[in-house]
């Protein structure tokens, strides 16, 4: 009786060995499984990584000649900066001098007036008031002189503002039409795509 009591136990603990032993080796090949399908998959990223530093090295050079146009469109935009803050102050010169002139004919033709009723106070004070008047007169073309020296500057400060703004604008388009370009080209990296998708 014993002996059978010991032969069951002794077939029991066959049996559960054997099925452990069918479970242990279920997930060992399961396990095995897992780890090539993890060498794979790690392999294709590297494959993809390796093709992703590919494609930056083949993009280098035209990053760098984005960021040479880039930096040449920024001196030309300083530059017109300061050829149009320049423009500014030959324009308000120009103003200055212009009313300095408007002041030298008003002041030229008030003298002519007083000329004109010198004249007219009496044949004694006529010679009095032909000088009084040719002086005047030489006051008045001076101012003229004045006045049109003071156009011209006008007109050149104008001519100069127009000029640094329109350097100025094109600077600034240039500016945005390379950040567009260089935004655009970083967008078609394989890792922006990445993030993106």
């Amino acid at each position: 009786m014993k002996q059978k009591i010991v032969g069951i136990v002794a077939a029991c603990a066959c049996v559960f060995m054997f099925v452990a032993g069918g479970v242990g080796f279920w997930e060992i090949q399961k396990e095995a499984k897992d780890k090539q399908a993890e060498k794979e998959a790690t392999l294709e990223q590297l494959d993809t990584l390796k093709a992703g530093v590919t494609k930056l090295e083949e993009n280098r050079p035209a990053y760098e000649e984005g960021l040479k146009a880039y930096e040449t469109g920024l001196a030309q935009y300083e530059a017109g900066k300061a050829e149009y803050e320049k423009g500014k102050q030959d324009l308000a010169a120009g103003k200055q001098e212009y009313e300095a002139g408007k002041k030298t004919l008003a002041a030229g033709k008030a003298e002519y007036a007083k000329g004109k009723q010198d004249l007219a106070a009496g044949k004694a004070e006529y010679a009095k008031g032909q000088q009084d008047l040719a002086a005047g007169k030489a006051e008045y073309a001076k101012g003229q002189q004045d006045l049109a020296a003071g156009k011209a500057e006008y007109a050149k400060g104008q001519q100069d503002y127009e000029t640094g703004l329109a350097a100025y604008n094109a600077a600034i388009a240039n500016k945005d039409a390379l950040i567009q370009q260089q935004t655009a080209a970083r967008m078609e990296t394989p890792e922006v795509q990445a993030m993106v998708d």
